[in-house]
């Protein structure tokens, strides 16, 4: 046998691993649900937190004024996916960082090269981005106003805007532009698209911008939405009671715009400063679904003949 027949290219071996992440995604259900749960299909967990609930509960729960409550009560879902993946991340010897949930379900996957995500927060890792613009052919557009990075440190399907993410567009102090989710949908062309993921990493301000873009309506054509939920505690007061307590209701208004919450993890990284300087967690990944968007498809399914 020839030699060159052996070889593979080195683009090949980059994208061996990706390859073999969606392989070992779609064999099996990486998190399941309880036993009781309606779905005939889902099967018992051995991770108590993820109980199912129900019905989604408005009034905010008591484990509020307890430290690491408001995380406490993200943990609980208020809705499911069958195939859930972790996509990206870097390892700092204390845990991951930056990685991010994604649901599988056939419902919430696009067409390959038919994906558009929108990131707001960047930093300095885009690992997220890369993989699923390699894994679906996702189009990205990344938002961060605290970064200067160039075109190289972005991919070929990445579009780069210097821009922060408020409730309302404006010019900041030091001189750095910041825009509602609106306006950025509408200076990329994108009012009316279909988002298949909104990605919300911006350190403590989605409490600022998150009740503009739900208000505006366009939460309606997003598919997913991943966000950096934080806690605030520091110590036993009442000023960090009622700002869990605001948080937790402003997180609840995405359950009144159809969204429900699968899944959310504890920054692994985070987690173990925060227990070391001050016994609490500041953050929690949280990943809600659009049920409209699995409604659509199911209703499809139910009406379509061969």
């Amino acid at each position: 046998m020839h030699t060159k027949h052996l070889r593979c290219s080195r683009k090949a071996w980059i994208a061996l691993p990706w390859l073999l992440l969606v392989m070992t995604s779609l064999s099996g259900t990486l998190d399941t649900w309880k036993s009781n749960s309606p779905d005939p299909e889902i099967g018992p967990t051995d991770e108590p937190r993820f109980r199912k609930r129900p019905t989604f509960l408005p009034s905010a729960p008591a484990n509020l004024t307890r430290i690491n409550g408001l995380s406490e009560a993200m943990s609980i879902p208020t809705g499911k996916c069958h195939k859930l993946a972790e996509i990206g991340g870097n390892w700092y010897c204390q845990g991951f960082d930056g990685n991010k949930d994604v649901c599988l379900d056939p419902w919430y996957t696009p067409a390959y090269n038919s994906c558009l995500i929108y990131s707001f927060g960047v930093g300095n890792d885009i690992t997220f981005e890369k993989i699923m613009s390699d894994l679906w052919g996702c189009h990205v557009f990344l938002h961060d106003h605290t970064v200067n990075h160039t075109q190289d440190f972005f991919g070929p399907r990445h579009v780069h805007r210097p821009w922060g993410i408020a409730n309302v567009s404006h010019v900041d102090d030091d001189g750095r532009t910041l825009v509602t989710y609106k306006d950025a949908l509408a200076a990329n062309g994108h009012v009316g698209a279909q988002v298949h993921y909104l990605k919300i990493d911006i350190e403590e301000n989605e409490y600022n911008a998150l009740p503009q873009i739900i208000a505006s309506g366009l939460l309606e054509n997003v598919w997913q939405l991943h966000m950096e939920v934080h806690n605030f505690w520091r110590k036993s007061s009442e000023v960090y009671i009622q700002r869990n307590k605001l948080a937790y209701e402003i997180l609840s208004e995405l359950e009144n715009a159809g969204f429900r919450r699968v899944r959310a993890t504890v920054n692994n990284l985070q987690r173990w400063i925060d227990e070391h300087e001050w016994g609490g967690w500041c953050c929690s990944d949280v990943l809600w679904v659009n049920e409209r968007i699995r409604n659509q498809a199911l209703r499809f399914c139910s009406s379509y003949k061969l």
